[in-house]
């Protein structure tokens, strides 16, 4: 239920550990504002990385597996002119995403993406997103920066626009990883 993925957002910001974790859908999920009452800035991604304001470090990421099970999370909803790591997923690090559906809106800054805005070591395979996404830069259909790990099988419908003219992709926005299918 949507109660339910705003909580998981919630776990992983309070710096809980999801390694060795799946997570399953068995529905389609509503996001949107009116569903779950988020504030004006929209949806609060799964995963966000605060290592810029402590000390270097990487906490808060989500590092376990996700599995949608076909079906699609919609009314995904984010307005955030200076974020960054936005998405669905906000930063995935070691984590697996998969057979997953995501539909909604997106303005950030950097690292902005339909099912990740950052992915550090992990695989999305299965997945699709009809995601509109505007930010400066490293802005993808899927995932906004990628390094390392793989996208296999996915797909992206929504209109991705960089602002600033570069690192702007169908799937990814920028990648140092492999992209197939």
């Amino acid at each position: 239920s949507s109660d339910l993925l705003k909580k998981l957002a919630l776990y992983v910001k309070d710096n809980h550990a999801t390694n060795d974790v799946t997570f399953y859908l068995t529905k389609d999920v509503d996001i949107s504002v009116k569903a779950i009452g988020n504030d004006s800035d929209g949806w609060l991604p799964i995963g966000c990385d605060y290592s810029v304001l402590e000390s270097g470090s990487l906490t808060r990421v989500f590092n376990g597996t996700f599995d949608g099970c076909g079906y699609t999370v919609f009314g995904l909803y984010i307005y955030d002119e200076r974020g960054d790591n936005v998405g669905l997923f906000g930063r995935i690090r070691n984590a697996v995403i998969k057979n997953l559906g995501v539909i909604g809106g997106i303005v950030g800054e950097y690292n902005c993406g339909g099912i990740a805005g950052r992915s550090d070591s992990s695989t999305i395979t299965n997945c699709w997103a009809n995601v509109s996404i505007e930010a400066e830069s490293e802005t993808g259909g899927i995932v906004g920066r990628m390094e390392m790990g793989v996208v296999r099988n996915s797909t992206e419908n929504g209109q991705v626009t960089s602002t600033s003219g570069s690192y702007a992709g169908g799937i990814a926005g920028s990648s140092m990883a492999a992209i197939r299918n």
